[in-house]
């Protein structure tokens, strides 16, 4: 690559009140609002890299890239999520499954 630097990442793991936020964000399971803020800060923010936040599934820091604004690998050919060898042991260590395609899942039948 030849555009190497450091990233530039919004620290979110410490007091957010400065921004109108709390760590709250952080902690739900539907996405709209966290979305909204990264959309907001993503804007707002324009040489800022991505967010070091908190995850609430790894519960330690971790990083999200803005794509438009940092290429962390060269461009190639996509690995499809289930031919991913860390997928597995990811998921069952966050106690995470997967419903079958076939399975209505979504039924109380």
């Amino acid at each position: 690559m030849a555009d190497r630097r450091p990233l530039v990442l919004a620290d979110l793991t410490g007091a957010l009140t400065a921004i109108g936020m709390d760590a709250r964000v952080f902690s739900v399971t539907d996405y709209l609002g966290p979305n909204l803020w990264s959309s907001a800060l993503h804007a707002a923010f324009p040489r800022i890299d991505g967010l070091y936040f908190q995850s609430r599934l790894a519960s330690e820091p971790s990083v999200a890239i803005f794509d438009d604004r940092a290429q962390l690998v060269p461009a190639g050919m996509p690995t499809p999520l289930f031919d991913f060898p860390e997928l597995g042991p990811y998921l069952t260590a966050n106690q995470i499954g997967l419903a079958p395609t076939d399975d209505d899942w979504t039924s109380n039948a």
